[in-house]
Formats: C-alpha cells, structure tokens, sequence
C-alpha cells in the first residue's frame, strides 16, 4: 500500500513540476522574422526591418500598373486568336449553319436509337420514317435560313 502510494506521489509531483512551466506562446506571423524578409541562408547580413510600403498598392500609379497590364494581356489574346492561331475543328463547328449541326445530331441519335430497337428484335419502322423525316426538317430550315440572309 505505501509503494503505491509513493508511486502516485512522484507521479502527482512530476506532473506538477510539468504544469509549473511556463509554456512559450509562438508569435504571430507579422512579428516573425521571415514577414520582415529575414533569409534564413544569409545570417551575416542585417535583416530589413521595413515592412512592404502599403500605401503604394492604393496609390493611383499601382492602379495604372495593373490595368495597362490587364489590357495589354487581352490585346496579345485577341492577336493570337485573330490573327495567328491556325484553323481547327471548333472553327468549323462554329462556321457550320445551325440546322445543319442540329439535323446531323438528329440522324446519329436516332440511327443509334434503331441499331438498338434491331438489336433487341424491335420495329424500326416508326424510327426510319422519322430519319427520313429529318431530311425534310433539314431542307425547310435551310430555306429558311437562306431567306433570312
């Protein structure tokens, strides 16, 4: 019983001595060493004690800065869109009349509806009219179009 005692003694007393300490709190980033732009390679030198100058990101001429660059970056897009990128399959897409793209997508849907109507062993009648029916669909949008232009 007294060896139990002691051991929770010592232990009570060593988690005390623990609790006595004083426990270091870690500075704030701001206060730090490498906010101030200290190199942590480079001891010898003095470090910078100046913070970064925030009037300068409010001042009139930061804001000229930043738009001249916004506005020179979308002029050397614009360039390279009109002028030098070389013609791909999004071109002829967009050249593409829209009756054209939507009467195609029209026929590959419902050609993919009648190879699986054929291969569950249904009639494709119905499907096969209504193909045939696109391509007057597609002439009269055509007509259409062509009056509008």
């Amino acid at each position: 019983m007294s060896k139990l005692f002691r051991v929770s003694l010592s232990c009570i007393q060593s988690c005390q001595r623990l609790a006595s300490k004083k426990v270091m709190k870690s500075p704030k980033f701001s206060e730090s060493k490498a906010y101030q732009g200290v190199d942590k390679f480079i001891m010898n030198e003095k470090h910078n004690n100046q913070l970064a100058d925030a009037s300068y990101y409010d001042s009139r001429s930061y804001r000229n800065t930043v738009l001249l660059s916004f506005l020179f970056s979308e002029l050397v897009l614009c360039i390279y869109l009109v002028f030098l990128r070389g013609e791909n399959e999004f071109d002829k897409i967009f050249s593409t009349p829209v009756y054209v793209l939507s009467s195609n997508f029209e026929r590959s849907t419902i050609r993919h509806n009648i190879n699986k109507a054929r291969a569950n062993g249904e009639d494709t009648k119905l499907l096969e009219e209504s193909l045939a029916y696109v391509d007057i669909k597609e002439a009269a949008a055509k007509a259409r179009f062509e009056k509008l232009k």
